[in-house]
């Protein structure tokens, strides 16, 4: 069975979370959420021939920006000290990428968990600049980039696949403003649409196995939540009080530990998942002579 990018493979009579931005702002201030019940029935698994591990041979092949390609890249960074994450974010803004640096380390999160065939740190890359490299004043200027996104970021992700590393969302301080819930509530909602982009790529629909597939809809689920309450925060005159906006930063919390427990949960399955098929296509096959 197939879900889309939005998590829709509910039961027939499902009630959405997000029916109403009204009550979604009354829901989160008022009561902590509760995640829906797991969904059953089978879910069919496209396995990769290639694991979604460090970076190497997959960046040796391909070519993208008008420039240079991925043929001049040379890895540099594996004896350096890994740039902080202010400096990626920084580097990204040098060279106009649209996609703010929380939402780039989600999409490779999502990427790097997808069962799919075609995601790799390359393109991952690429669909930063919509497909398209910038252009860049110097080889070096390109060996960096490639340098801190695979090296340093995309590289480093991929240790949390297993259990006793997860992975985490950006931290953010409590700043219990109508502006800076409306700036908390607009991060999560980028890292769930980043991380989902990564995961499904192009495609509007994937296999995933059956463990990936309720954490999909939960993650659909919040993030429309986020986004009736940004629109709501949005607004002017919106009344606002004290205790309301300190009661919907400690949901707003919570749901954050609910995201990062089910895209844990997809990393994990289909992790394992890819894996297990790796497993079997490397099982050495008997000669069979015709008869």
């Amino acid at each position: 069975m197939t879900i889309d990018s939005y998590g829709r493979n509910r039961p027939e009579g499902e009630v959405e979370c997000h029916s109403g931005l009204v009550g979604i702002y009354s829901f989160l201030i008022a009561t902590r959420w509760t995640e829906p019940a797991s969904h059953p029935g089978p879910v069919a698994l496209r396995l990769g021939e290639a694991e979604h591990d460090t970076c190497a041979d997959s960046i040796a092949s391909a070519a993208f920006g008008p420039t240079y390609g991925i043929g001049d890249y040379n890895v540099g960074m594996s004896a350096e000290r890994p740039p902080t994450d202010k400096a990626v974010a920084a580097l990204l803004t040098r060279y106009r990428c649209s996609t703010p640096f929380h939402a780039v380390r989600a999409r490779f999160m999502g990427a790097i968990a997808s069962p799919l065939e075609d995601r790799s740190p390359v393109h991952a890359i690429q669909e930063l600049w919509q497909g398209n490299l910038p252009p860049f004043d110097s080889i070096e200027d390109f060996n960096h980039l490639l340098d801190v996104l695979v090296a340093g970021v995309w590289n480093r992700l991929t240790a949390h696949q297993v259990e006793s590393n997860p992975f985490r969302l950006t931290r953010l301080p409590a700043r219990l403003t109508p502006d800076g819930l409306l700036h908390y509530a607009q991060v999560r909602q980028q890292e769930v649409e980043g991380f989902i982009d990564g995961l499904f790529g192009p495609h509007e629909e994937i296999d995933l196995p059956e463990s990936a597939r309720g954490g999909i809809d939960i993650l659909g689920e919040i993030r429309a939540m986020f986004a009736g309450a940004m629109e709501l925060l949005g607004r002017t005159g919106l009344p606002t009080t004290p205790g309301g906006l300190s009661g919907l930063h400690d949901n707003f919390r919570s749901l954050t530990a609910i995201l990062e427990r089910e895209m844990n949960t997809v990393v994990l399955s289909c992790t394992r998942a890819r894996r297990q098929g790796l497993a079997k296509l490397r099982q050495p096959k008997r000669a069979v002579q015709q008869p």
